[in-house]
């Protein structure tokens, strides 16, 4: 009797740690008006991670079915498959808390798309926590805004990492530190000196 008491409290802090490795992700949709976007394709990866945490279609008002993810960092990707609206990336962090997400997505303008070619310009990144002290060793994850090409890096013991301009109008740099995630969208044409990245 007394075993059975005993194991009472250590089975129902085991539920509570299984239950802190998951939180409920809900993702909605919506077009430039902020109606929501049915039948657009929601691709959900783990930041660095291999493949994909699932995919779902959203529903008539925007929304995809709720799905449980274990704490991390995350990549999101909506896009539509014929090419109806442009492609909208999001990084995100998942805790033990739920994860609403409300991704606008614009329709694709009727103008063609321009390549660049050119010299690699570089920048530099630096990343600092809440007092403005600069983080070593900070992961820095950069994209261009449809994610097609992605670079991985990391901030050296000053706190900062030379990165590739990438090409297109914008790219996205993302830091995490410390179970946070903090990102920044950059107009790659404005890029002229450091990019500074603090945690709040």
């Amino acid at each position: 009797m007394r075993m059975k008491f005993f194991l009472v409290p250590i089975l129902a802090g085991f539920i509570s740690v299984l239950c802190a490795h998951a939180a409920p992700l809900r993702v909605l949709v919506v077009d430039q008006t902020g109606a929501g976007f049915p039948d657009v394709l929601v691709i959900v990866k783990p930041l660095g991670g291999v493949g994909e945490a699932f995919r779902a279609l959203t529903d008539k008002n925007g929304a995809i079915p709720e799905r449980e993810l274990a704490p991390g960092p995350y990549q999101v990707i909506a896009t539509c498959p014929y090419g109806l609206c442009q492609t909208t990336v999001h990084e995100f962090m998942v805790r033990n808390e739920p994860v609403d997400l409300k991704l606008p997505l614009p329709v694709m303008p009727t103008s063609g798309n321009t390549v660049t070619i050119g010299k690699v310009e570089h920048r530099d990144v630096e990343v600092e926590d809440e007092k403005g002290m600069p983080i070593p060793s900070a992961p820095l994850f950069v994209r261009d805004a449809t994610a097609q090409n992605e670079r991985w890096y990391k901030t050296g013991a000053g706190g900062v990492a030379t990165i590739d301009v990438l090409p297109g109008t914008e790219m996205t740099v993302v830091a995490l530190h410390d179970g946070k995630l903090v990102s920044s969208v950059v107009m790659t044409r404005d890029v002229t000196g450091k990019i500074v990245l603090r945690f709040q």
